[in-house]
Formats: structure tokens, C-alpha cells, sequence
């Protein structure tokens, strides 16, 4: 293992923990969450959230849970649509295609209304 992918382990780990101890033990997520994440960057915890929302173990994907990252740094959001994709088997061959229940947008949240559409659940401001 690497020691940008032990800091990243640990990075989620860390963010789980503080879910844990931020986030009201009687809250109860709707059944479809939608997840906003405001100045996601290359949104890492992408995976922590939907499993934490999702009520599933660590690491999984909850297919319930939708998750919109914004940031204003293209780099970034470019690495987030490269890092959460799924493996798509349909052509014969393994290629990857776009998580359907991720989706990062770049530009700035200050424009909010003019990125996206509808009401979230959740709203994550990590940093």
C-alpha cells in the first residue's frame, strides 16, 4: 500500500468517525437520499457518505443514495468523475462507465440554483 492510499484509508476512516459523532444518533435518512457536497474537490468520501446514508457497511455504495459534488477547481472534479466510476461488462470487455449515482459538477455553489435542480436531504460543506 501506498502512502497516499494509507492516508486516504485513513482520511475516510476519520470522516466516518466524525459522522458518527456529528450526525444526531436518532436521524433517520429518507429512503433515496440526495446528497449535496459543496466543495467536494476529488470528493474521496463520495463512498463514506452513500455508505453512511445508505445504511450499508463501510466502503459500499448505497444504490439509494445520489450524490451531487460541486466544486469551483475543474482539475478536481475531473478526478472525481475518474475515480468513481463503475465497470461496465456490457460491450464484452470491462471498460468503465459513470457512476449513475454520482455526479460532479464544476462551478461555483454560490450559483447554486443554476447548477442544480431540486432539494437535497444532506448537505456536506467538509471544507
Amino acid at each position: 500500500m501506498s502512502i497516499v492510499s494509507a492516508f486516504v484509508k485513513e482520511d475516510r476512516r476519520a470522516f466516518r468517525r466524525m459522522l458518527d459523532d456529528y450526525v444526531p444518533r436518532d436521524y433517520t435518512p429518507p429512503a433515496n437520499p440526495r446528497i449535496l457536497n459543496i466543495g467536494c474537490g476529488s470528493c474521496l468520501e463520495a463512498n463514506v457518505l452513500s455508505s453512511y446514508f445508505g445504511k450499508m457497511p463501510d466502503g459500499c455504495d448505497s444504490e439509494n443514495v445520489t450524490l451531487i459534488g460541486i466544486d469551483i477547481n475543474k482539475a478536481e472534479i475531473e478526478k472525481a468523475r475518474g475515480l468513481w466510476k463503475d465497470p461496465d461488462y456490457s460491450k464484452g470487455y470491462t471498460s468503465c462507465a459513470d457512476n449513475s449515482n454520482y455526479r460532479f459538477i464544476h462551478g461555483n455553489a454560490r450559483k447554486l440554483t443554476e447548477l442544480v435542480e431540486g432539494r437535497f436531504d444532506i448537505i456536506v460543506a467538509r471544507h
